[in-house]
């Protein structure tokens, strides 16, 4: 079964969870790519919608979220 949410309804859910969770999810990390002045997609905290690309592949899995590598993105400016 599928279900179809507008972005308003999304955005609603994700504030909802953010309050008792850390809402994860792929999005643009700028500047990050393998060439200068490109973006990929990796995992990071997200607080609304218009944040998270539906569109493309992660660069990474998502076991980074849970078992991260011994260098720490968020102090990189890697996540979202």
């Amino acid at each position: 079964m599928a279900y179809m949410l507008s972005a308003p309804e999304l955005n609603r859910i994700i504030e909802e969870l953010a309050q008792h969770y850390r809402v994860y999810a792929p999005c643009a990390l700028e500047g990050w790519g393998t060439f200068s002045d490109t973006d990929i997609v990796g995992y990071g905290e997200v607080k609304s919608a218009d944040r998270i690309v539906f569109d493309k592949k992660s660069m990474y899995s998502f076991r980074i979220i849970f078992k991260p590598s011994h260098v720490n993105y968020e102090e990189l400016g890697m996540f979202c």
